[in-house]
């Protein structure tokens, strides 16, 4: 038997799909399957914890750091990658930093491996292996993807939750001057 289905009810689903990803990985949604001869052995995955975290973020003094918080599991958050990928290049002769965080499962080290080779992305990568959930961990209330922009004291400056490429490219500009 087929229901039909509120246009109100439709917008709401699709709203929520394009805000950001809930704090926990769905069943429904397959994640990133390592795309065909794709060498991922080049990248450099590191498992972390919030203290760990926090020293590598403290290990770029005089550094703007931007870490994206991401899973591949989270629609948004894989198109969101590419404009943190293109920032890092944008910015590389300058005192500025990127890093991803992957808020996957550990049995997802390959999906992850292979999506950050698919996306070319040229910087620190880390995958949360701490204690308990990762976003409780890190304090990410709204979601994923988050951006968080650190000064060049390590000082937290500002956050977004998914996608906002204008403002985040002129804190860096800001903080770059």
């Amino acid at each position: 038997m087929r229901q039909k289905i509120s246009g109100s009810l439709v917008v709401l689903i699709l709203s929520v799909g394009l805000i950001g990803c809930e704090t926990s990985a769905p069943t429904a949604v397959p994640p990133v399957t390592p795309p065909g001869g794709v060498d991922n052995s080049s990248v450099k995955l590191t498992e972390i914890d919030v203290a760990g975290f926090e020293r590598a973020v403290a290990s770029h003094p005089g550094k703007v750091v931007l870490v994206d918080f991401w899973a591949t599991w989270c629609g948004p958050c894989v198109r969101a990658f590419p404009g943190t990928v293109a920032l890092s290049r944008k910015f590389a002769d300058k005192p500025f930093v990127v890093m991803s965080v992957s808020v996957d499962e550990p049995d997802a080290t390959p999906e992850v491996k292979a999506f950050l080779a698919e996306q070319q992305a040229q910087f620190d990568h880390y995958q949360y292996a701490g204690e308990g959930d990762a976003f409780d961990a890190f304090g990410i209330t709204d979601g994923i993807p988050e951006i968080r922009i650190y000064d060049q004291t390590g000082k937290l400056v500002a956050k977004w939750n998914g996608a906002n490429e204008v403002e985040i490219e002129a804190k860096i500009q800001e903080l770059l001057q």
